[in-house]
């Protein structure tokens, strides 16, 4: 079929340039492929495992609906933890918990902004840390897990809402790099 299709094209533009075309194509053609399958079976497998997640906390009574979140926010207690589990991916997850975690952690919480990005220069974070085994782990944590995927501008529209928020980003990506 293919050499068919060669055959034809060789017949209407000469065969070098048919080859030439043909090349063109395997050589843009393959690399595309190899990033659009490899990055596609990367994100079924990280939706898969957001489900995943979120059905193992609803089994373990640690998930809320955002109506659920509203009404605790209504009553003015609790913190929210945003999390962002994969490196470069935009997935992001919020958590609740009702202890006020900027007071309780042994260290300061670090804005995203403050991360550096350096790769090659991956230190640990003593709060991210802490915040992943004491609030988001799956076996050890005690919040309750509220959205996933892109929950980042549920968050935000919470902190409008609620001005006094308390709201701490953790990259728990970070994590899974340095291990």
């Amino acid at each position: 079929m293919i050499l068919d299709w060669l055959d034809s094209l060789a017949l209407t533009i000469g065969p070098g340039l048919a080859c030439f075309v043909f090349g063109i194509g395997i050589v843009l053609g393959l690399p595309i492929l190899y990033l659009l399958t490899a990055g596609g079976f990367s994100y079924v497998q990280i939706v898969l495992g957001e489900w995943r997640l979120m059905r193992m906390m609803r089994r373990h009574n640690r998930s809320m609906s955002p109506d659920d979140l509203l009404a605790k926010l209504n009553n003015r207690n609790g913190s929210i933890i945003i999390e962002r589990p994969y490196l470069g991916w935009g997935i992001s997850r919020i958590w609740w918990t009702p202890d006020d975690i900027a007071v309780l952690a042994p260290a300061e919480p670090r804005t995203v902004e403050d991360f550096d990005y350096d790769l090659t220069n991956i230190t640990s974070e003593p709060f991210t840390e802490w915040a992943v085994e004491n609030y988001l782990s799956e076996r050890t944590g005690k919040a309750w897990l509220v959205s996933v995927f892109k929950s980042e501008g549920l968050a935000r529209r919470f902190a409008k809402r609620f001005p006094r928020l308390k709201m701490v980003k953790v990259e728990s990506g970070l994590i899974q790099l340095i291990s």
